[in-house]
């Protein structure tokens, strides 16, 4: 048996032909700072040090680092003291998602290794084959920089430790808080006795995406436990909203915890995106830590068993400027982030858990006509067809994805689809129709043509955008486990209640049976709403009987990920000669709500 050397350790390591050095880091000896992502050595996610020299570790196959020395970003640190690049990217805030992290730390611990004082155009040659799609690349060089200088800059930022597993509870309430009323629900068989501060949907004006209001819990220690259905995607809100949560009570941010987008436990909200966290959550936040504030001020004791429900939030004036940042010891979770600690969807793991894959049809609107499994069967394989659901099961992502490849489907007629050159045609022929979120459209007609010709400046114009893939790093992941009737499925995803409502209606179950638990994801940028790879996960784990984790790979995320809309933009518009506007059409096809 071939033996491998990570991280100072010798480990005996089954040989396989169609093993990547990823894939056994990764699912055998589960060291999950090397990330999978593209799968063709493109972006740097899975970089690992082999005999002092960055490899990829997702191309490299297992044999070519037998006999040879590895080391991951988990092997760096020495008794718990930082490596001197992971010091310098925890100082500076050097990523956003921190999926990219781990690679680029390995990166440059190499470079360092082989130049020791690198000029930036070296720094900037040495990783640019790691891609970090939130693009702090500046803070990334200046990291490089400090390492590179030693103990000298700044003196170094103290962590602030990430306490949002999904363990940081005692338990699973009976029932979703959001679908409980307050006084039912089994806040202390999850939390200890404490003071628990509500402050219920609609009491807040204008908040609109935080449709569920909030909630805050004071422990008998003084831990304060604040819980929000939004999610953090990359751009820190949990820091943020900490923040403002430590500085309305008057306490360090250490002494926060931030449980965000579990629907068992978390308030209902319509989803993150368009910059709503603060100025929606952060205002329900702060309103429910002022109550706090003003009841513990009066007498009333953090252990006490205590629900406080806020009839007449009081109008809280702004945060004066630099309070929430002077209660800050740093950013949250930075120093998991820099040791491969920080847990993504892809990184979630169960007892007994399996690897689904999907089989998909060849276009979009191709329905299933037959299915043949006979290829496909094997002793540690299950087929599962369950609808237009059809895939395998197995245990490893490779088993998985060439019992999936064996099964014989036969697909009945596809739409006819636009190609790019009639996509503009395509679209005029075809508008949708739909109301906004927050509200109608409003329209007022009038004779434009009339007035078009009696303009006495015209100026038309036509705008088009194409289809974009939002090309997060960490490609959609999911893994469902069931518990009897009950289950929970871990994914990224900025919409954690609207994918328990579609969860709910795909299996069949009421809503209340499901439930959705967003870690940190792997960047989102506006694409992370659907619901596929989450019900792929929860109908093979329901067909098996067992925990199941579902990753696409990078073709599946560009192929059929949601995509940013096309449009065409029609403008026709005259003025008069002084410029006053005196007519205006303005035709939106397609670009969304």
């Amino acid at each position: 048996m071939p033996r491998l050397t990570v991280n100072g350790v010798e480990r005996d390591v089954p040989s396989q032909p169609d093993r990547s050095l990823l894939q056994v880091l990764r699912e055998e000896l589960h060291l999950t700072g090397a990330k999978y992502s593209c799968g063709e050595g493109a972006c740097g996610a899975c970089t690992v040090v082999v005999d002092g020299e960055p490899v990829r570790a997702c191309v490299t196959p297992l044999g070519d680092a037998v006999g040879r020395t590895v080391t991951t970003v988990e092997g760096l640190a020495n008794g718990g003291v930082l490596h001197p690049v992971q010091r310098a990217f925890a100082d500076v805030a050097a990523m956003q998602c921190g999926f990219c992290t781990p690679g680029m730390v390995m990166a440059a611990v190499s470079l360092l290794d082989r130049a020791p004082r690198p000029a930036d155009e070296e720094i900037r040659e040495a990783l640019q084959g790691n891609v970090c799609r939130c693009c702090t690349y500046p803070r990334i060089a200046r990291a490089v920089r400090r390492a590179a200088e030693g103990e000298g800059g700044d003196p170094p930022v103290p962590p602030v430790p990430a306490r949002d597993s999904p363990g940081v509870l005692g338990g699973r309430p009976t029932r979703p808080w959001d679908l409980t009323r307050p006084r039912d629900r089994d806040f202390f068989e999850v939390l200890p006795p404490g003071l628990v501060v509500v402050v219920p949907p609609g009491a807040v004006p204008d908040a609109w995406s935080a449709t569920g209001g909030a909630w805050i819990h004071v422990g008998p220690d003084g831990t304060v436990t604040a819980f929000t259905g939004k999610v953090d995607v990359g751009q820190d809100n949990r820091t943020a909203l900490s923040a403002l949560v430590a500085a309305e009570l008057g306490v360090p941010l250490d002494r926060v915890r931030l449980v965000m987008g579990d629907t068992d436990v978390c308030p209902e909200d319509v989803g993150t995106f368009g910059s709503r966290s603060i100025v929606d959550v952060g205002r329900v936040l702060r309103t429910a830590a002022a109550a706090g504030r003003r009841l513990l001020d009066q007498g009333v004791r953090p252990g006490e068993a205590r629900v406080e429900t806020v009839t007449e939030p009081s109008t809280l004036p702004p945060v004066p400027h630099g309070a929430a940042a002077a209660s800050a010891s740093g950013r949250i979770g930075v120093h998991d982030a820099v040791t491969g600690a920080r847990m993504f969807p892809g990184d979630v793991e169960r007892p007994g858990m399996l690897h689904g894959a999907r089989v998909r049809p060849p276009r979009h609107g191709a329905r299933l006509a037959s299915v043949d499994s006979s290829d496909a069967a094997g002793p540690d394989v299950t087929v599962v067809h369950d609808g237009d659901l059809v895939g395998a099961v197995a245990p490893d992502p490779p088993s998985a994805r060439r019992a999936a490849d064996a099964i014989r489907v036969e697909w009945g007629p596809v739409p006819e689809q636009p190609s790019d050159r009639d996509l503009v045609a395509h679209l005029r022929a075809h508008p949708t129709t739909r109301e906004g979120w927050g509200g109608s459209i409003d329209e007022e007609r009038g004779d434009v043509d009339a007035a078009l010709a009696a303009a006495e400046v015209r100026l038309d114009a036509t705008y088009t955008t194409a289809y974009v893939a939002h090309v997060p790093l960490e490609t959609r992941v999911a893994v469902a486990e069931w518990d009897g009737e009950r289950v929970t499925v871990w994914t990224g995803t900025q919409r954690p209640f609207g994918v328990r409502a579609e969860l709910a209606e795909r299996l069949g179950i009421p809503e209340d049976l499901v439930r959705v638990i967003a870690p940190i994801a792997g960047g989102g940028f506006g694409g992370k709403h659907s619901v596929q790879a989450a019900e792929e996960a929860a109908v093979f784990a329901r067909a098996v009987g067992r925990p199941v984790k579902v990753r696409w790979s990078r073709p599946e995320e560009f192929q059929w990920g949601y995509l940013r809309p096309a449009a065409v933009i029609d403008v026709r518009s005259g003025a008069t000669s002084d410029g006053e506007l005196s007519a205006w059409e303005f035709r939106n096809l397609n670009s969304g709500a």
